[in-house]
């Protein structure tokens, strides 16, 4: 196991919190936005796909997730600030706060330590794939493949006792 630094593990903990505030909003917009509940049904099984498997990567390196509490009042925040934005508002704030985090996840996927590379790599995919399905629903184009091919990868993740088996784990 490669040692890993404070910093790196930081941003393991704030990615993991980021997906489990992308699952509990894109459920909750479900309601907001009952004509594309389907879509974001699948962004939400993305997002927790994703946050399980950055879940068990941070048991690995014993780092504590950040608590339940913060990830509903983040998400709250953010539901209201959303106010009354209609679909194609929603898609490009959206878009708007997705374009760093691929940059983001890129790095981190680039520095990450060898037994995390490929979490990192579907953390990375996953995030350029919710990048192609907001192009691509801007332009009225209706795409799920990217988000499916990460999930289909996801599910090929094999489980191991009732967990997420993480890379060398």
């Amino acid at each position: 196991m490669d040692p890993v630094n404070s910093a790196y593990l930081e941003e393991l903990r704030a990615a993991h919190f980021g997906e489990m505030v992308g699952d509990l909003l894109f459920r909750r917009l479900c309601d907001r936005y009952p004509e594309h509940s389907s879509k974001l049904h699948e962004l939400a099984r993305l997002e927790a796909s994703v946050g399980d498997l950055l879940e068990g990567v941070l048991a690995r390196h014993r780092v504590e997730p950040e608590p339940t509490e913060r990830v509903e009042a983040l998400t709250h925040q953010l539901f209201d600030d959303l106010g009354d934005a209609d679909w194609d508002a929603f898609l490009a704030r959206l878009r708007d706060v997705v374009v760093p985090f691929v940059e983001r996840f890129d790095r981190l996927h680039d520095a990450g330590p060898a037994e995390d590379r490929n979490t990192l790599r579907i953390l990375r995919d996953h995030e350029r794939a919710l990048l192609r399905f907001l192009d691509a629903e801007i332009r009225r184009e209706d795409e799920l493949q990217p988000l499916e091919r990460v999930l289909a990868e996801l599910a090929e993740v094999r489980f191991a006792g009732g967990r997420i088996r993480c890379d060398s784990a």
